[in-house]
């Protein structure tokens, strides 16, 4: 039986964990994109290497889809805490709150993380009241997008670098066709892209501003969330002693530069979480704008290494998974696009899940599904991990 193939389009942590388990999945698979991991700035809008790239579920405990995908970005994630050189890094986490959800008495998610538990009160920073605690996974960027691409290509898998203006070029395989060829499947991971893709052009599709700054702050390893507004700190554990504030969620803003008075909120919402991120508390030399004798939180407090803004891909309704249809070619067209700020962690999962619907296109096999379907995805020359999807 002929091998088939399929055609990725978009290289960003959705298309690259899309085309990982394409061809663990035995297919022959081709990525093509405008950039990719090593050359990020050919496209401003390529969004993964902006990300704080953490697991910080945004699934209620009703929403059974997104717990789904979260739990098998999860499981995969903290399997590769556990491989040198993947990124991926476990580490103690807190999400914290003025108070508990209403009507939330244990998170979902609190079966599927290591070491979950309440916080004792002592251990939540003024005025917040509820917190929990739990053995949770940081994502070093660009050292994860790297691995991602490096570990597709020793799979086999083939990267061709084009800009695409409209899917009738792969789905007819004027670009990424092998031999000219047109490919069996082609799934849309264009994320942004897909606002303005010809042939798509998907109206529902949004930018939601994220911004973020990046200190230093050697030795400091504990990451912390806030499940009631837009504030993490998140440690990158790759030795070089930098960590990730942030953020925002501003929907439908387009402005890629970073603006100060927004950092200088960001930095005082996380320095009430975590003081010893200040200059003055792990010995940084203080800045010469500085006042010597300043409690307020500022800029000036923490050693700002840069800012960093990214677009993430939002859709109304929520992202488009899956959606088979036949092109006018007879290519077959999935789509996985419009994640959001939870592509790190919800991308196995959505990728698991447009494994299925490609089979079961493809040969009408019934699925067995993301929870029964193991992956073997090549992580290292001589290793492998293996993951229950």
């Amino acid at each position: 039986m002929t091998t088939k193939s399929i055609t990725v389009l978009g290289a960003g942590v959705i298309g690259l964990n899309t085309a990982i388990l394409l061809r663990a999945a035995g297919f022959e698979v081709t990525i093509v994109s405008r950039c990719t991991p090593e050359h990020p700035e050919l496209d401003p809008l390529y969004t993964s290497p902006k990300a704080a790239a953490h697991w910080l579920t945004f699934a209620d405990n009703d929403d059974v889809r997104l717990q789904r995908w979260d739990t098998v970005g999860f499981r995969m994630l903290y399997e590769l805490g556990a491989i040198q050189g993947t990124g991926v890094a476990k580490q103690n986490a807190f999400v914290v709150g003025e108070k508990k959800k209403e009507g939330e008495e244990v998170p979902w998610w609190a079966e599927i993380v290591p070491d979950f538990r309440p916080m004792h009160p002592h251990e939540l920073p003024r005025p917040l009241t509820h917190g929990y605690s739990f053995h949770g996974i940081s994502i070093d960027l660009p050292v994860y997008l790297s691995f991602l691409l490096r570990t597709f290509r020793r799979m086999g898998g083939h990267v061709v670098v084009a800009d695409v203006k409209h899917i009738d070029e792969v789905c007819d395989g004027r670009i990424g066709g092998r031999e000219g060829k047109r490919p069996d499947v082609v799934v849309n991971c264009a994320g942004m892209g897909a606002l303005t893709l010809g042939g798509v052009k998907d109206t529902k599709v949004f930018p939601t501003r994220g911004q973020t700054v990046i200190v230093r702050a050697p030795g400091y390893t504990q990451q912390w969330s806030r499940h009631d507004q837009v504030c993490y700190i998140v440690p990158r554990m790759d030795g070089t002693g930098t960590v990730c504030l942030g953020g925002t969620r501003q929907a439908d803003e387009w402005a890629l530069e970073p603006d100060m008075e927004t950092a200088e909120d960001i930095v005082r919402r996380c320095l009430l979480l975590a003081p010893e991120l200040r200059r003055d508390h792990w010995g940084g030399e203080p800045s010469p704008s500085s006042s010597s004798t300043s409690k307020t939180p500022s800029l000036d407090s923490v050693d700002v290494i840069s800012h960093a803004v990214g677009l993430r891909p939002s859709r109304i309704g929520g992202p488009l998974v899956g959606a088979p249809s036949r092109h006018h070619t007879g290519t077959l067209l999935v789509h996985n696009y419009g994640h959001a700020g939870y592509g790190y962690q919800a991308g196995w999962g959505c990728a698991a899940e447009v494994v299925g619907v490609v089979v079961r296109e493809l040969s009408g096999a019934v699925f067995g599904g993301v929870e029964e379907v193991e992956v073997q995805v090549q992580m290292r020359v001589g290793g492998s991990v293996r993951v229950k999807l």
